[in-house]
């Protein structure tokens, strides 16, 4: 994401001297001076069994985030210190649903990369005034 956006996210601190996306681990909603990286993860994750032994281990203990709950950015930060966990890069673009105007402005890029509805949806937003 852009530097200005980091706030909004989880970002990645990648492990130096790997030839592979291991992490060091994420800070959650940095400010921009204290994040590690610009690399927002955007919460899809692929699970071993070892995560969810580590989130069984965190409820357990206690361990829980904000409003007591249990937050994958500690168990996978817990979980880097001894074990390999990857954050793999995506590429394509990048659309966020976090607020409304971003929400609306997904909904009409998905809409209009539609075969369907897209080329009636084009013609209908040049047709508004503004």
């Amino acid at each position: 994401v852009e530097w200005d956006e980091v706030h909004k996210y989880g970002t990645v601190e990648y492990r130096k001297g790997t030839q592979i996306n291991q992490i060091n681990g994420m800070v959650e909603k940095a400010k921009k001076e204290d994040a590690p990286s610009n690399m927002a993860e955007f919460g899809r994750f692929v699970f071993t069994p070892k995560v969810i032994e580590r989130a069984e281990d965190h409820f357990r203990e206690g361990r829980l985030g904000i409003g007591n709950e249990l937050w994958v950015v500690d168990i996978l930060n817990d979980l880097a210190q001894t074990e390999m966990v990857i954050a793999q890069p995506i590429e394509g673009k990048w659309l966020t649903t976090g607020d409304p105007l971003n929400y609306l402005k997904a909904t009409i890029q998905y809409a209009l990369d539609r075969e369907d509805i897209g080329a009636e949806l084009k013609a209908y937003l040049k047709s508004l005034k503004f």
